[in-house]
């Protein structure tokens, strides 16, 4: 038996990261959490541009999915 509509609220940013090549401090051109920022080398949050999302928890396939407000 599958547990759904449970909710969580999920910190998003945009970070900044220095790129190992050219040295240059460079910005994802999207939100993401911290473990999705881990790969990139020395991510930092910007300042300002936090959000909160709710999303859905799976508790049967110990996954989160992502709401249809997430994806546009």
């Amino acid at each position: 038996m599958a547990l759904f509509g449970q909710t969580m609220l999920v910190e998003f940013w945009r970070w900044s990261y220095k790129d190992p090549i050219t040295g240059h401090v460079c910005r994802t051109a999207v939100h993401m959490t911290a473990d999705e920022a881990r790969s990139y080398p020395q991510a930092r949050r910007i300042r300002g541009t936090l959000e909160f999302r709710e999303l859905e928890i799976d508790f049967e396939q110990s996954s989160i999915r992502r709401s249809r407000a997430d994806i546009c």
